[in-house]
């Protein structure tokens, strides 16, 4: 359960695209002066001169590379996750989906690193991942188990936490009670009332329309891959996904955040409008 002090994203609002670009810009700009990690500097330098060696080598097999990525995660430090963040960015073939699955996984391990979680941010908003669903999730489930409570990291979240890739917006629903803000039990409260309302007329199902198999392409996000089909989506069908996947999501994390627990969106607003106050204030 989370503190009774406002967050700073209780009443902020942000224009989608502005907003994406200022914390991919101050992401950036703050990734050289993150603090250091235990390891020391000389031991973070001969981590990344070893990872280059196999990883930049032609002759090295994609599991060498695979487990150079893994090594990294034995050196938090800056210099190992500007690393691992120039890897996830990345948007040359050379660096396949499996390369950033691992990297995502390997930064994990860097909560000890002040600041680590905006690597993941960084992948996140790379416009080279953007509709690599099965990546997105794996970052954002990175930045939770990193524990640091950055206010740019919760922000991003707060964003995808409403948007249509479900998967994706799932994922963020269940990392934000981590951050114990209390700006976000608004923002989930609000996004309630959208999610739960069940699709006119067609039966709950995460099942998608047939479609003509295309060629599989190695490293290609199956996910991805289905929205490259052109297929229509109704309104009921969106709906569709969005109840099953966020839905129960949402109530969970509200659970999680206020130990309270309410029937739908309107008891849930009723309670936030007379002061939303948790069962740990009465005590």
């Amino acid at each position: 359960m989370i503190s009774m002090g406002k967050g700073p994203l209780e009443n902020g609002k942000n224009d989608g695209s502005k907003f994406n670009m200022n914390i991919l810009i101050a992401t950036l700009l703050a990734a050289p002066f993150l603090a250091g990690a235990p390891q020391s500097d000389p031991e973070a330098k001969t981590a990344v001169a070893e990872f280059s060696a196999v990883y930049n080598r032609k002759a090295s097999t994609d599991g060498e590379r695979i487990e150079a990525i893994k090594q990294l995660a034995n050196t938090p430090h800056k210099k190992t996750g500007l690393v691992l963040q120039k890897l996830l960015r990345s948007h040359n073939r050379r660096v396949p989906l499996s390369h950033k699955m691992e990297a995502a996984a390997a930064l994990a391990h860097f909560s000890r690193v002040k600041g680590s979680s905006l690597f993941a941010v960084n992948g996140l908003l790379s416009r080279n991942n953007l509709k690599n669903t099965r990546l997105r999730v794996a970052l954002i489930q990175t930045i939770g188990a990193l524990q640091q409570n950055q206010i740019q990291a919760l922000r991003v979240l707060h964003k995808l936490a409403v948007s249509d890739d479900f998967a994706v917006a799932k994922a963020a629903i269940e990392v934000i009670p981590s951050f114990e803000n209390r700006g976000s039990v608004k923002l989930l409260i609000d996004y309630l009332r959208k999610c739960e309302r069940k699709p006119a007329n067609v039966k709950v199902s995460l099942k998608f329309p047939r479609q003509p198999r295309k060629p599989k392409t190695k490293d290609v996000d199956p996910l991805e891959e289905r929205r490259n089909i052109d297929v229509k989506i109704t309104a009921d069908d969106k709906q569709r996904y969005r109840y099953d996947l966020c839905y129960p999501a949402l109530k969970n994390s509200l659970k999680s955040m206020t130990g309270l627990t309410f029937q739908n969106w309107k008891a849930w607003n009723n309670w936030w409008r007379s002061g939303g106050v948790y069962e740990k204030d009465n005590r």
